[in-house]
């Protein structure tokens, strides 16, 4: 597939999520360390924690975890017990988590200083905006492609 061509499904991805994910509101606490997250590029519940992320503007260490990879799959499991993502470590508190409604809660009572805001905590409706924003990059993101290391 041609550059262009994905470069205007990402677009379009973005456009579905009508900005969010691209501003930020800030933190009351900065983390130390950064915060570890092993996702996958294409999962929408993953999609989610990255907007809350840079909705925040913390520090994050992304991981990628994309089905069939070999790198972080593995070791999600060894630490976590299962291979489902996004995964959340953060190494200032010692949590983990998995959920994306989770890790979402914990990362504004965390470093925010409050709840999440109402618009997060719709998570249905915020599930299918993800969704709908995965969409037009279609499996990009999911599945681990050949590569050298």
């Amino acid at each position: 597939m041609s550059h262009n061509t994905e470069v205007l499904r990402s677009l379009a991805a973005s456009a579905l999520q009508q900005g969010r994910g691209i501003a930020s509101k800030g933190h009351r606490k900065t983390p130390q360390e950064p915060l570890e997250l092993y996702d996958m590029e294409g999962c929408p519940f993953c999609r989610l924690v990255r907007e809350a992320l840079t909705d925040l503007d913390l520090d994050v260490l992304i991981f990628p975890c994309p089905k069939g990879g070999e790198r972080y799959r593995p070791l999600v499991e060894r630490l976590g017990g299962r291979q489902r993502f996004p995964y959340l470590m953060d190494p200032n508190t010692g949590a983990a988590l998995y959920e994306s409604a989770d890790i979402i809660d914990y990362l504004y009572r965390e470093y925010g200083g409050r709840p999440a805001p109402r618009r997060w905590l719709v998570r249905s409706l915020r599930t299918a905006a993800a969704v709908s924003a995965s969409l037009p990059r279609a499996s990009r993101g999911l599945h681990a492609l050949d590569s050298k290391t």
